[in-house]
C-alpha cells in the first residue's frame, strides 16, 4: 500500500473514515503496538472482540470490529480518541485487506502451494534445498517454520493467518 493510513486502507469498503497513520495490522492484542490496527473477529477458540479493551489500553491506531449486521457496516465510534469501526463480514475480507495494506506482495512473487495428506513438509524442504543449490533464494512457510533455508523462524501454527501471510511475503520481497 502506497499510503499507510486508515482512510486509504478502508476506502474500497467504507467512505467516512479518519485520515490516520497506521503501522501494522494484528489479530492478536498481545502483539499489538502503538499505531497498529487491531482486527477484532470471532475465532475458533477466542473471540477477538473480547480483547478490544486490551487494544484500547495499548493505544491502537484503530480497531476494526466484525459485525454480523449489514446496517452497522461503517459505523464509527470513538473510545479514548481511538476509532472503532464496525465492518460487516470482516472475516471474509481480511485477506484482501491485509494484502492491500502490505502492497499486494502476492502479485510480485512466485508462489508454490504443496497440498496432500502426507509428505508436504518433505516436499517443501526439498524444493527449498534444491533451489538453494541452484542459486535461487526462496522462502518457505510450513510446519518447520517460515523463512529462508537454514534461517527458519518457528511458526505458531501449521497454517498462518490471513494477516501474517501477506506481511511475511512483503518481508521476503524486501530481503530478495
Amino acid at each position: 500500500m502506497k499510503q499507510k493510513n486508515l482512510k486509504y486502507l478502508l476506502c474500497p469498503w467504507i467512505k467516512k473514515i479518519p485520515n490516520k497513520n497506521i503501522i501494522n495490522l494484528t489479530l492478536d492484542s498481545r502483539t499489538l503496538n502503538v499505531g497498529d490496527i487491531f482486527i477484532a473477529i470471532p475465532g475458533t477458540k477466542q473471540d477477538g472482540r473480547n480483547f478490544i479493551n486490551d487494544a484500547l489500553q495499548k493505544k491502537a491506531a484503530a480497531i476494526l470490529c466484525e459485525t454480523d449486521k449489514k446496517e452497522k457496516h461503517g459505523t464509527l465510534n470513538y473510545i479514548r480518541n481511538i476509532p472503532i469501526i464496525c465492518f460487516f463480514q470482516l472475516s471474509k475480507n481480511i485477506s484482501i485487506l491485509a494484502n492491500r495494506f502490505y502492497g499486494q506482495p502476492d502479485q510480485e512473487i512466485k508462489i508454490i502451494g504443496v497440498t496432500g495428506t502426507n509428505g508436504k513438509t518433505t516436499v517443501v524442504q526439498l524444493i527449498n534445498q534444491w533451489s538453494t543449490i541452484l542459486g535461487e533464494k526462496i522462502a518457505t512457510m510450513g510446519t518447520l517454520g517460515n523463512g529462508f533455508y537454514n534461517f527458519l523462524t518457528p511458526s505458531k501454527n501449521t497454517t498462518s493467518s490471513a494477516v501474517y501471510i501477506p506481511a511475511f511475503l512483503s518481508k521476503v520481497l524486501k530481503k530478495n
